[in-house]
């Protein structure tokens, strides 16, 4: 299997996701007060296979960014 380039990257290392994290009593106090949890929310995936993954990425080959956004919210639950 193919692993697309920069997905295991750790993405609060390098400005991705989770990346304003701040540590600490004060740092999650601040986070707090913002409205936001200290750390990001886990994302939990049921019945997501590589094998679907693969079938979906074949799928959709082509598409432009505008279409996969039109089609990831349609299948929002």
């Amino acid at each position: 299997m193919v692993e697309p380039q920069g997905v295991t990257q750790d993405l609060a290392a390098t400005g991705g996701a989770g990346a304003e994290a701040e540590k600490g009593l004060a740092g999650r106090l601040r986070a707090f007060l913002r409205g936001r949890s200290a750390r990001p929310d886990a994302i939990q995936m049921r019945g997501i296979t590589p094998e679907l993954v693969q079938e979906a990425a074949a799928a959709t080959e082509g598409f432009s960014g505008r279409e996969l956004a039109k089609l990831v919210a349609s299948m929002q639950v």
